[in-house]
């Protein structure tokens, strides 16, 4: 008997990229070994219409897989009962553009065949837009269900902090360009106008990916949050990042407006949402600060990523005690992927409007009077061949969104 097809998107960053030119072998672009160091990063800029190499001698530049070290361990779980579809994408590209592509790919790999769908941070993005492909062309029955794992629904200020220069990953990319192949004359202008990485702002600005993931000012969760309707003006940037253009930022705005339409939307049965919780995330303007301030800019509820209250799209959703990263490979996750792509997350309770939120406590989870789901939705696995990893006291308790 066939098995079951499931597709696995990866997030941000989670596809290599390798450049191709004539007569010539592919090139690692992204991502080398030790990560970053020696990437040739600079050639992964874009020009205006988002899609094609700002330098010619870049080469035709191509997903080539999912970056083995972080998304292997999932692969290989759930290859044990399932037919296993890593589908590496282009994360610079507009989402809009990859869910079309990753569309056609689906239907030229399994024709006329039905899928599931696992998409970590970025990935649920591209799903959605999946999805909205589907319904156009009226297959929408062969999407089965799809689970996101830290995706960042309402967005993520961890993409506003891509471009004021304070996350850790853009401290990363400032070390691993020491071994970038950019121009070196480019580099020594750079330095001599007191900007020494302004082509990694460059870089990074010429992304539509990362506008498409600012926060967005419609998240139901969220009241008070004014800077979120502010994120895409020109005029907050100028000073700040000479990558951030303004035709990039009104489409950013205009791809986000699309995030707000239902039809993007999944319905509730065929999404279940993953959050991690615990860990404190970026918030830049939880306490009315500037976009420079570097005080005091984090949420307490989050994955260190993305908000908790970003991360849940609507319908079910299960909070897990850990950080972005490791959503893709904690046991208490993958031990229910399956049962949950088959079967969805239970029920509301009779009577309830709301149809809830579940959480998956750790050591320092909440206690209090919450009534549990039955053991068997929740159960119990051995990874490392040792003891099992989850036990009764792990158990999903229901909460209820903000």
């Amino acid at each position: 008997m066939a098995l079951p097809n499931v597709v696995v998107l990866p997030g941000f960053e989670g596809s290599n990229l390798d450049g191709k030119l004539p007569l010539l072998p592919p090139i690692r672009y992204w991502v080398t070994f030790p990560p970053l160091l020696g990437a040739r990063f600079g050639f992964l800029e874009l020009k205006q219409d988002g899609l094609t190499p700002a330098f010619n001698f870049a080469g035709t530049i191509t997903p080539a897989g999912i970056v083995p070290f972080v998304y292997d361990g999932l692969i290989r779980f759930l290859q044990q009962q399932w037919n296993v579809i890593p589908m590496a994408y282009d994360f610079r590209k507009s989402i809009v553009v990859t869910g079309r592509e990753v569309w056609t790919k689906i239907h030229e790999m399994i024709p006329g065949q039905d899928y599931y769908v696992v998409a970590h941070s970025l990935g649920g993005l591209v799903a959605r837009f999946l999805w909205r492909e589907e319904v156009a062309a009226g297959l929408q029955s062969q999407f089965k269900r799809l689970v996101t794992l830290g995706t960042p629904h309402w967005g993520t200020y961890n993409a506003v902090k891509a471009f004021n220069r304070q996350s850790e990953s853009y401290r990363l990319l400032v070390i691993g360009t020491l071994g970038s192949a950019m121009p070196l004359l480019e580099r020594a202008v750079d330095a001599l106008s007191g900007r020494p990485f302004a082509f990694l702002d460059r870089v990074l600005g010429s992304w539509p990916a990362i506008y498409e993931q600012f926060p967005n000012p419609q998240n139901p969760f969220v009241t008070g949050d004014i800077p979120r309707s502010i994120l895409f003006t020109p005029s907050l940037w100028e000073p700040i990042n000479v990558g951030v253009t303004a035709p990039r930022l009104t489409s950013g705005r205009a791809t986000v407006a699309l995030l707000n339409d239902p039809s993007t939307f999944p319905p509730a049965e065929k999404i279940v949402c993953f959050s991690g919780r615990g860990i404190a995330t970026p918030s830049l303007f939880n306490r009315g600060q500037s976009i420079t301030s570097r005080n005091a800019f984090f949420h307490t509820d989050g994955d260190g990523t993305v908000a908790r209250v970003d991360a849940s799209l609507r319908g079910p959703s299960v909070d897990v005690w850990t950080d972005h990263i490791d959503l893709v490979r904690n046991p208490l996750v993958l031990g229910n992927l399956t049962r949950l792509l088959l079967n969805g997350l239970p029920p509301p309770p009779a009577g309830e409007e709301h149809p809830g939120q579940f959480t998956i406590p750790g050591p320092a989870g909440p206690a209090g009077e919450l009534s549990t789901f039955p053991p068997e939705f929740f159960s119990t696995i051995d990874l490392m061949g040792g003891s099992p990893r989850a036990s009764a006291g792990d158990e999903p308790r229901p909460a209820y969104c903000p």
